[in-house]
């Protein structure tokens, strides 16, 4: 299924090199104190650059300065640096000060995702992310957690938690979120950790629909599904075959509507806190590789109702967990980051989708099946033109 999001043919606007300095001067307020004078580089150079030097995979400060002056023909012509380039030291300094929000808006103009699509229906998966170079003697790995779009790839907004437990609120404050800022139509995924009695009726009451794993922080729930699942195991709807990994993947899926009516008639006794329970939704994997075969049942509580959109939404959110959150490590190194503030592991994030957003355009570039993330990178950090190739 992930090739299947990763070419999707976009209509956003066309963008180039100049638009992302535009946006930027509109955006990023600068947090120097700038009536004292005496500022060398505006703050749209800064951000450029590091924006550009991330894309491109600039994993340190350090590098993110040798690239800018490695390329410093391509920045000339944009800005007058002339031979002097911002230090690593002044990258870290800005990045870490600009306001997170601030760049959250800057990604979603520059990609045009304001006003186009408020109104259409849309996935949104919420995940998280441990961010482990994050990670501190006597503190946990950062998490972020991201409300990213399936049908565009990329990202609506995210926010850092210091603990697991607070993604619950992370979730709350990003469906808060997106209901201000006007979407008419979501369906939104996510993990068992918000599987939530208030998270869903959150959802239900903006009109949206849900659909959340089921694991052990729902026994009694996941309880019912597992008996479900026994009665309805030969029933399947939908079947299909993929390769993950070098795995050949078998899934089934199966999918039960009125589910306190189901249970009555088959006496499934239910005294759990969710009272009146949707559907649910249950996966069947069957993995093969090198001869061994090893099954997976994932089990479902969701609001949809139609079984074709339940097998849509599920595989749309392991695009996101396997393919984002995947190509963040593997293209990106993000793990190898060893940036602790929050607010910079925020920004630091939203450059990288930056640049995972640019790569999934680079596919449907090339339109060649070859083509992968880390080689669509490789061809920007060789020459920043391709950016614009890409994005134009």
């Amino acid at each position: 299924m992930a090739s299947k999001f990763q070419r999707i043919k976009t209509t956003l606007r066309k963008r180039s090199i100049n638009d992302l300095v535009r946006l930027v001067r509109i955006h990023i307020t600068d947090p120097r104190r700038i009536s004292h004078g005496n500022i060398k580089f505006p703050i749209e150079v800064i951000v450029v650059i590091y924006i550009i030097a991330k894309i491109c995979g600039a994993i340190s400060f350090r590098a993110v300065e040798d690239f800018a002056k490695s390329h410093i023909i391509f920045f000339n012509e944009f800005f007058n640096l002339k031979k002097d380039v911002p230090s690593a030291e002044r990258y870290r300094l800005v990045m870490m000060s600009i306001s997170s929000e601030e760049m959250v808006a800057l990604y979603r103009d520059f990609f045009s995702l304001n006003y186009d699509i408020l109104s259409k229906k849309l996935h949104i998966a919420i995940d998280g992310k441990n961010v482990n170079g994050s990670k501190r003697k006597n503190e946990n790995a950062k998490n972020i957690v991201s409300a990213m779009n399936s049908d565009f790839n990329a990202l609506i907004n995210q926010y850092v938690v210091d603990e697991k437990d607070s993604e619950i609120y992370a979730m709350l404050d990003l469906i808060i979120y997106m209901h201000k800022i006007g979407y008419k139509n979501l369906v939104i995924t996510g993990d068992a950790i918000y599987t939530q009695i208030n998270i869903s009726d959150a959802i239900i009451n903006f009109g949206w629909n849900y659909c959340f794993s089921l694991k052990g922080n729902q026994e009694k729930l996941l309880n019912v599904a597992k008996k479900i699942y026994e009665i309805v195991k030969n029933d399947f709807f939908s079947q299909d075959n993929n390769k993950l990994h070098g795995r050949n993947v078998n899934r089934k899926f199966f999918h039960v509507n009125n589910i306190n009516d189901f249970c009555k008639r088959n006496n499934i006794n239910y005294d759990g806190k969710w009272k009146e329970i949707p559907s649910i939704g249950i996966v069947e994997s069957k993995y093969i590789k090198n001869d061994k075969e090893s099954i997976e049942i994932r089990y479902y509580i969701t609001s949809l109702t139609n079984k074709e959109e339940f097998v849509k939404y599920v595989t749309a959110h392991w695009y996101i967990e396997n393919n984002v959150h995947w190509q963040l490590d593997t293209t990106y190194y993000e793990d190898l980051s060893r940036i602790y503030d929050k607010n910079l592991i925020m920004n630091n994030n939203i450059c990288l989708k930056f640049g995972l957003r640019i790569c999934n355009l680079g596919l449907s570039y090339f339109n060649k099946a070859n083509m992968t993330f880390p080689r669509i990178k490789n061809l920007m950090l060789m020459d920043p033109h391709n950016i614009e190739r890409f994005i134009s």
